[in-house]
């Protein structure tokens, strides 16, 4: 009997899904299977993953009529995207300002008024 599995990664998880067929739906190929954490975890590692901690597990057994079992691990190859840092202006001015402020141009705030004859 064939082990169907589907195994997703997604942001620091590793889910896979195992699935198999009844014992007693065929009689030539009679075989019972029980896939515990230990053969799971082997699974993963043959596909290429490095599973962490257990977060979930179901154990999949065709003889007690357990024929899908989706088991979680968290995926210790994931790396956390890093945080935006974001840098608070200092209130301090800087060096060049002192410059900027002896070259001060005088602004003409009001227009001048030119003198009007009325007649």
């Amino acid at each position: 009997m064939k082990i169907n599995q589907k195994i997703e990664k997604k942001s620091g998880v590793l889910s896979i899904s195992l699935s198999c067929e009844n014992l007693f739906l065929h009689k030539k190929d009679r075989k019972a299977i029980r896939v515990e954490e230990c053969r799971v975890r082997e699974i993963l590692r043959n596909e290429g993953y490095n599973p962490g901690n257990t977060i979930e597990l179901q154990i999949l057994d065709n003889r007690k009529g357990c024929f899908e079992a989706t088991s979680t691990f968290l995926d210790l190859d994931y790396i956390k995207p890093a945080a935006k840092v974001t840098q608070e202006r200092s209130s301090r001015k800087k060096r060049g300002s002192r410059k900027n402020n002896s070259q001060k141009v005088e602004k003409v705030l009001d227009k001048s008024i030119e003198d009007v004859i009325i007649e």
